[in-house]
């Protein structure tokens, strides 16, 4: 014959209850284990200015005034590993450029770093942000990558180190400051 097992509510909820545990257990384990590394990188940018063949202007504004509102400017400017325009490549600054204010200073750029060297090669950290022509020092946020760089966040300091106010090339110190590699923020 068979018996059928009783079981109380208070013995289900006891049950129930150490199911729960386990799992929230099991769940935390998985979520602390998982740390983004962060890096810092130092490098150089190479700006051609807008008079560079890598360089191209649009003019959604005024035709004959590239520091009106509503101006575009693409780059692909060389990123090197020390300031020299002639030392080693690291990788590339694709970017687009706009002009954003009326008076002309306020510039928003959307950035690619294209590694081409190192560990990290052949990933890409994408940057945005807002800064005025005027700054010496700006702040960039480092908002994704690709491949190695999955999910990167973090930010970048650029200094302005040297501008030719005649052909506009100018060099900036890039630090990168970022964490990447964890899905879980």
């Amino acid at each position: 014959m068979a018996r059928h097992l009783q079981f109380s509510s208070s013995s289900i909820k006891l049950c129930v209850t150490l199911l729960l545990t386990i799992f929230a257990c099991s769940m935390a384990t998985s979520y602390s284990s998982c740390r983004p590394k962060e890096t810092k990188m130092v490098v150089y940018l190479q700006d051609n200015g807008p008079a560079s063949p890598y360089a191209s202007g649009v003019v959604s504004a005024a035709p004959d005034n590239s520091t009106a509102r509503g101006y575009i400017l693409t780059t692909d400017n060389r990123v090197t590993e020390k300031v020299s325009n002639k030392s080693c490549l690291v990788g590339r600054g694709l970017g687009i450029y706009t002009i954003a204010s009326p008076d002309g200073n306020d510039v928003v750029a959307f950035i690619s770093f294209i590694i081409e060297k190192g560990v990290f090669s052949g990933s890409t950290l994408q940057m945005q942000g807002q800064h005025s022509q005027l700054d010496k020092v700006r702040e960039y946020a480092i908002v994704g990558g690709t491949k190695k760089l999955r999910y990167a966040r973090g930010y970048v300091i650029l200094e302005i180190l040297y501008v030719n106010n005649t052909t506009f090339y100018a060099v900036g110190k890039s630090t990168l400051t970022f964490q990447y590699g964890c899905t879980t923020y």
